[in-house]
């Protein structure tokens, strides 16, 4: 069944349809005002249809080019304070009860619209949005519990106090001030929530104007995984507000054929982020996601000098990160490893740890800290502490023979690498069920959406914590062979060869491995 064929293309029932095509009305002011103008190409070249991977999104109707901007919509339909109605009606109260936060003056600005109902400029687009976002803030404890996740527990446990604790207040704070706004009974902790999922995964932040926008219509464009340059955290598309202009418009980065779903890139962020956020799990492996490390304190009750070293990595971790913030990092902390890019800090401490005494004297040789306020003075040259740890690559294994840092050991690395995977294969120890268990339950139909994400999410764990064991077991094999002199047995060189070829097929660690370990493997 179709509605407006060139335009909304999916099938449900005769009510949803009927709001989706007085949502397709309320829009058609746009086309009919922008298509005189050469400029703005609006609308034109997308519909709203059903894909099966990723739900409702915007499909293109035509073949397109990168560099197109396909969709403009102008400041009116823009629910955010850069519309030039919510700021007349809005701004003046929320400064006069001094609410500053971005964040919270968009809450309430939707808030108000909502209560509004069928006086809202916005109503065809509010019964098109969900009542309820499937995210899992709003999981029965059950559920929650189904993911096996102490972090994503304690997460989202502390993503519920936050409502509470910090917007709540705000909120009624604004509506002891305006009730006839916002009455006191419509704001809720329910209300709250479901502005706050809204905002969370429908707005775009525009730096610029440092405002939180709702932008209906380029709002249904879907997320894909990108993962490019440093510099680009969306190389698929682009969105800007022009204040000249007064529009806000969406161009796309790359070529689309008729048919195909035009796709935005939300950000590179974890796995946990786009569960909390969205209300999803990607089925691609995700170099964004982070495993949360903490060294047992059996292994830290056998490491020599523990107090002194642990002094001197409170010392120079805190001064090197001082001018980013003033966390004390220390080997007590909990440490992150993520996938496309592995923390510094981790490999940082564990050498340190394992450093023998002579070791560990040269290394606290080259620096000393004052008790006061821990200044760098090092004895050598600036560069000290950047050839200890590398401020670019800070977790880089330099080559040994060229003794740049004479204190990490082939035999350090195997300490490090072995300490890393010992411990990973600790955290996976609570797990009840296996990775192929986990995908014979995501089969079953009857599933909950939340039962489905929750599991979901547990076998995307477990299979990035086995990749990360995995390839600091193949490293420490690596290093091993070249330690033990097994580097020249032509059998051993073809096993290595194969763990090698594991590491450059992971999805994960192609990057690491070839950036910052290739050069040290030399296997001919």
């Amino acid at each position: 069944m179709s509605v407006e064929e060139n335009k909304i293309c999916f099938s449900n029932n005769i009510e949803t349809l009927n709001k989706w095509q007085i949502f397709y009305q309320w829009l058609l002011p746009i086309e009919q005002n922008q298509n005189q103008s050469q400029n703005l190409i609006n609308f034109q070249q997308v519909r709203i249809q059903d894909f099966i991977e990723t739900g409702r999104g915007l499909g293109a109707i035509r073949d397109m080019k990168a560099f197109e901007t396909i969709l403009s919509i102008p400041v009116e339909y823009i629910l955010s304070l850069l519309n030039p109605k919510i700021k007349e009606e809005y701004e003046a109260l929320l400064d006069k009860i001094e609410i500053k936060d971005t964040f919270i003056r968009a809450i309430i600005c939707l808030l108000c619209e909502k209560f509004k109902d069928s006086n809202s400029f916005w109503k065809p687009w509010f019964d098109i949005l969900p009542e309820t976002i499937d995210v899992p803030i709003y999981w029965h404890e059950q559920d929650l519990l189904l993911s096996e996740s102490f972090r994503l527990i304690k997460f989202i446990k502390k993503r519920k106090l936050s409502i509470i604790a910090t917007n709540i207040e705000y909120i009624i704070k604004f509506s002891k001030a305006n009730p006839h706004l916002l009455p006191i009974e419509f704001a809720t902790i329910e209300n709250l929530s479901w502005a706050l999922t809204i905002l969370q995964s429908r707005s775009f932040w525009l730096d610029m104007q440092d405002i939180y926008s709702l932008v209906p219509l380029i709002d249904m464009v879907n997320h894909e995984m990108y993962f490019g340059s440093e510099n680009s955290s969306n190389g698929i598309s682009r969105y800007r507000y022009s204040s000249a202009s007064k529009n806000f418009t969406f161009t796309i980065l790359r070529n689309y054929k008729a048919g195909d779903q035009v796709m935005n890139c939300y950000g590179q962020g974890p796995t946990i982020e786009y569960l909390s956020l969205y209300g999803w799990v990607p089925n691609e492996p995700n170099l964004s996601d982070t495993i949360q490390l903490q060294l047992d304190e059996d292994f830290l009750q056998n490491i020599d000098q523990l107090a002194d070293k642990n002094d001197f990595i409170t010392k120079l971790l805190s001064f090197y990160s001082a001018k980013e913030n003033k966390d004390i990092v220390n080997v007590r902390s909990k440490l992150n490893i993520t996938a496309g890019r592995f923390c510094w800090t981790i490999i940082c401490i564990l050498r340190i740890l394992h450093t023998n005494i002579q070791e560990f004297e040269i290394i606290k040789s080259k620096h000393q800290f004052t008790d006061s306020n821990l200044d760098y003075e090092p004895n050598d040259s600036e560069n000290q502490l950047q050839e200890i740890f590398p401020s670019n690559d800070i977790y880089k294994i330099v080559n040994l023979t060229e003794k740049q840092v004479p204190w990490v050991s082939i035999e350090n690395e195997i300490k490090v690498c072995s300490t890393i995977s010992r411990s990973i294969i600790g955290l996976m120890q609570h797990y009840t069920t296996t990775i192929k268990e986990d995908e014979e339950l995501l089969k079953n139909g009857n599933l909950s959406y939340s039962k489905y994400l929750a599991i979901s999410f547990r076998k995307q764990e477990k299979f990035f914590f086995m990749h990360v064991a995995g390839y600091f077991e193949i490293l420490r094999r690596i290093f091993s062979a070249q330690f033990y002199g097994e580097i020249k047995n032509k059998e051993k060189i073809n096993d290595l060869k194969r763990d090698i070829e594991i590491l450059n097929s992971s999805p994960f660690f192609k990057e690491n491995f070839n950036h910052y370990y290739k050069n040290y493997v030399e296997l001919e």
